[in-house]
């Protein structure tokens, strides 16, 4: 099949991905979008995408399981018929093994930590989390304060809040091992 000739005039302002999809609907095209926009970029018709700013940037993954748990959570229409529902998801950073994945009304603070019960409960401690810049990921100390990062906590803070030897609350209620069998808790 021949790229069919089109005036640019008539599609000026079109990004590449609308102008493929009507190539395919209107125009019974079969090549594929990676095809259109090289021909786009080679004849001129459009501009190359801005680098993206640093925090946009693709990030290394971890090289091994349980180094870093990712979570994140999703607002779309999931359900046929039904309203719009948050999928939280918590998973390995390193392979994308899901641990946990629930869908909940609205993504927060209750609902991270339901994903990350389940996934300590059944892979215990990972050496790291990475999320979003949700709210509830952060801390207020007053109403009305405005939202600050929250510091993470060193071991010194939780061996003083804590205990060196002694188990975050709830953690023995869940029969899990104090400390974590992969983890090591420095005087």
């Amino acid at each position: 099949m021949s790229c069919p000739v089109l005036s640019p005039d008539r599609y000026l302002g079109w990004n590449v991905k609308h102008f493929h999809e009507h190539l395919l609907r209107d125009h019974e095209f079969s090549w594929g979008y990676t095809f259109i926009k090289t021909q786009l970029h080679a004849a001129g018709l459009v501009g190359r995408a801005q680098r993206r700013g640093v925090h946009r940037r693709k990030r290394e993954r971890k090289p091994c399981e349980g180094m870093m748990l990712h979570q994140d959570g999703s607002r779309h229409a999931w359900l046929e018929g039904q309203p719009m529902l948050d999928l939280i998801v918590t998973m390995d950073d390193a392979t994308s093994t899901l641990y946990s994945a629930f869908l909940i009304e609205e993504e927060g603070t209750a609902s991270s930590f339901q994903g990350l019960l389940e996934t300590l409960v059944a892979k215990g401690l990972p050496s790291s989390l990475y999320t979003d810049r949700g709210s509830h990921y952060f801390v207020t100390l007053k109403a009305g304060e405005a939202i600050a990062a929250a510091a993470e906590p060193d071991q010194t803070s939780l061996r003083q809040s804590h205990g060196q030897d002694q188990a975050l609350p709830g953690w023995h209620a869940r029969g899990l091992p104090w400390p974590p069998p992969h983890c090591s808790i420095h005087a």
